[in-house]
């Protein structure tokens, strides 16, 4: 399972692209799952999250960055450093290397 966090403050213009993106990826949809952490948004940016993520937590750490820690922490998580459109070939990719390192292991 991946697990994609995504920070997220007031991010209403942006967060329904990224999380269409990650919807229509090319690896089955149960292999992921979706995170959003939002830090207190003031507009729609949670309503719209819990539309399209598994979870949508709020950011418990006072600090810039504190979505890193509210979110999962396990093999396999994909920190995203914004809400952005991720193509379909990033995740793919990115499940073969995983699996390839646990093969290894």
């Amino acid at each position: 399972m991946i697990s994609i966090v995504i920070p997220s403050f007031n991010e209403e213009e942006n967060i329904e692209s990224c999380l269409l993106s990650l919807t229509k990826q090319t690896i089955p949809r149960n292999s992921y799952e979706i995170i959003v952490v939002d830090g207190g948004s003031k507009d729609k940016t949670r309503q719209i999250a819990e539309q399209y993520a598994d979870l949508v937590f709020i950011q418990e750490s006072p600090r810039v960055g504190g979505h890193a820690t509210t979110g999962y922490r396990e093999p396999g998580v994909i920190l995203l450093p914004r809400p952005m459109p991720i193509p379909s070939f990033r995740l793919t990719g990115w499940r073969r290397c995983n699996e390839s390192l646990q093969i290894q292991m």
